[in-house]
C-alpha cells in the first residue's frame, strides 16, 4: 500500500510562520511536522509515499529528496496553484492503482493503521475515515425555544461530545473519479458526491492521541511542549 500526504496548502491559519516556510516544514522537536508524519507512515509498514505540494514546494523537496535518509521511497506531485485537499489528491492519480492511505499534513498520529486497513478491505468502501472522540465546552449559554418563542431550556456553557475526522483515510482509487482535474476541490465535497451516488462511507474509531497542528495557537502550544519535554 502507498501513502499520499497532502502538503500543498497555504497555511493561512499558522501565519506569520508560514510566510517563510510551508506549514508541513514548521519545526517540532528535531523534525519538521512532515518528517514526523513520514516516520509514522514508515512504522505502519508502508514504504512508498507520494507528497502533494504547491506552496513553497522546493523547500519540501530539497529537504526530503527521494526519501533515502528516511528509509522510504518518496515521489512528488506539484500543483501550480492551491487545489484544496481533494484537488491535491487528484494530482497524484497516476501513482494510485489500488487502496491507499491518505493523510493531511497538519496532524500527527500515534495509533496503528493496520486494523483500519483490515476493516476497509473487508467492507470494500471507497473510503474509510479514521475518527476520534472529541469534546469541547461552548463558552456561551445555549438557549432552546418552543414554537411560540418561549424559552424551553438554558444550558450554561454545555460540554459537547462527538466524533471527529482525524485527517487520515484509507481510500480506493475509484474515489478519484469523483474529483475534477486541476480545480480547487475539498474532501467534504467529494464525500457528498460519493454518497449522492449511493456509496457508503465508513468510519473507524481509533484509540490514541491526535496532535492537532492546524492553527497558530495549537502549533505554538505543541512547539513549546516538544521543546520543554525533550520529545524528538
Amino acid at each position: 500500500m502507498k501513502a499520499v500526504i497532502l502538503a500543498g496548502g497555504l497555511g493561512k491559519r499558522v501565519r506569520p510562520y508560514t510566510l517563510f516556510l510551508p506549514k508541513p516544514m514548521l519545526p517540532l522537536g528535531n523534525e519538521p511536522i512532515l518528517g514526523h508524519l513520514i516516520n509514522w507512515v514508515k512504522k505502519q509498514g508502508i514504504n512508498e509515499i507520494i507528497i502533494c505540494t504547491s506552496y513553497m514546494s522546493d523547500i519540501i523537496e530539497n529537504h526530503f529528496e527521494n526519501g533515502e535518509k528516511y528509509g522510504i521511497d518518496i515521489k512528488y506531485v506539484k500543483a501550480n496553484k492551491p487545489l484544496g485537499t481533494a484537488g491535491q489528491l487528484k494530482s497524484a492519480q497516476k501513482y494510485l492503482k489500488d487502496d491507499f492511505l491518505c493523510i493531511y499534513s497538519d496532524s500527527l498520529f500515534n495509533f496503528k493503521i493496520n486494523d483500519v486497513i483490515k476493516f476497509h478491505k473487508k467492507n470494500k468502501p471507497l473510503v474509510t475515515m479514521t475518527l476520534c472522540n472529541y469534546e469541547t465546552r461552548i463558552k456561551y449559554g445555549m438557549i432552546g425555544l418552543n414554537d411560540d418563542k418561549s424559552v424551553s431550556e438554558w444550558k450554561e456553557k454545555p460540554l459537547i461530545k462527538g466524533m471527529i475526522n482525524t485527517g487520515c483515510f484509507i481510500m480506493n482509487c475509484e474515489l478519484l473519479k469523483y474529483i475534477p482535474k486541476n480545480r480547487k476541490f475539498e474532501m467534504d465535497q467529494v464525500f457528498k458526491k460519493i454518497q449522492k451516488d449511493n456509496h457508503k462511507i465508513f468510519g473507524f474509531p481509533v484509540k490514541g492521541d491526535i496532535l492537532d497542528l492546524g492553527d497558530k495557537t495549537e502549533y505554538e502550544k505543541n512547539f513549546k511542549e516538544y521543546n520543554t519535554s525533550g520529545k524528538k
